[in-house]
C-alpha cells in the first residue's frame, strides 16, 4: 500500500463525541465505573504486596516494585469516573 494513500483514507470509529467527551456506545458509565474501581483495587493489592516485600528485604528490585505499584495505583485513581458537580 502506498503511504500517501493512508493520509487520504477516512478514520472509522464507533465512538461518538458528546459535550467534549468521547464515549463508546458499547460501554455504559456504570460498567466503566465498576471496571475502574476493580482496577484500582487490584493496583492497591500490588502496593500492599510491594510493602510486604520491602519489609522482608529492601533491595533495588523491591524499591522499584514499590515505586512502580504506587504510580500504578495513583494512575488508576485518576481513571475512576467522577460525578459532575
Amino acid at each position: 500500500m502506498d503511504p500517501s494513500t493512508l493520509e487520504k483514507q477516512p478514520v472509522i470509529s464507533a465512538a461518538t463525541e458528546t459535550q467534549g467527551e468521547v464515549t463508546d456506545p458499547g460501554v455504559s458509565l456504570r460498567s466503566a465505573t465498576w471496571a475502574s474501581w476493580l482496577f484500582l483495587a487490584g493496583s492497591l493489592i500490588f502496593v500492599v504486596d510491594a510493602i510486604l516485600e520491602n519489609l522482608a528485604a529492601v533491595t533495588l528490585a523491591s524499591c522499584l516494585h514499590l515505586s512502580g505499584s504506587l504510580l500504578f495505583a495513583m494512575g488508576s485513581w485518576l481513571l475512576v469516573p467522577r460525578r459532575p458537580h
